[in-house]
This record gives structure tokens, sequence and C-alpha cells, in this order.
């Protein structure tokens, strides 16, 4: 899947799910969300539930927590594995 078509999606997505903890999304897509405050651990789960059910992947919990700590990081991932 291609990255922008993942990204648009994506963001729309944590947008209607209300994912991110900022009332619009002030950070980059390459800022850490977890040391911005954008998203904390119960959204975290959430995030990862809309992937699997709009992408069909299932990301491992410590990948999801130790790997893919911004936007672009969980993007990218999308885009290499659905």
């Amino acid at each position: 899947m291609e990255f922008d078509t993942v990204k648009e999606k994506l963001l729309h997505l944590c947008k209607q799910n209300e994912i991110f903890q900022l009332d619009d999304l002030e950070v980059s897509i390459d800022e850490d969300l977890m040391d911005a405050g954008a998203i904390d651990s119960m959204a975290v789960i959430t995030l990862n539930c809309l992937v699997e059910e709009n992408f069909s992947l299932q990301i491992p919990p410590e990948v999801m927590a130790i790997e893919l700590r911004t936007i672009r990081d969980l993007i990218q991932y999308i885009a290499e594995n659905s």
C-alpha cells in the first residue's frame, strides 16, 4: 500500500476516533507521540485495534510500543506490511 494512501486513511481514522490527546495534532509526523503527550497507553491499544480492523494487520504490542513511536514509523510499517 502506498505511504500517502496509508497516511491519509490513518490520520482520518485517528481524528474520527479521537486517538490523540491534543485538539489538533500539533506534532510533526516525526515527533515521538508519547514524549509529546499526544497519545497515552489506552490510545495506543485503540490505535492498534484500528490498524487491525482497517488495514488487516496485527502489530505485536511490543513493536507498537517500542518501535513505532512516531506517526511516520507507523505509516511506514503499515505501508510495508499490509
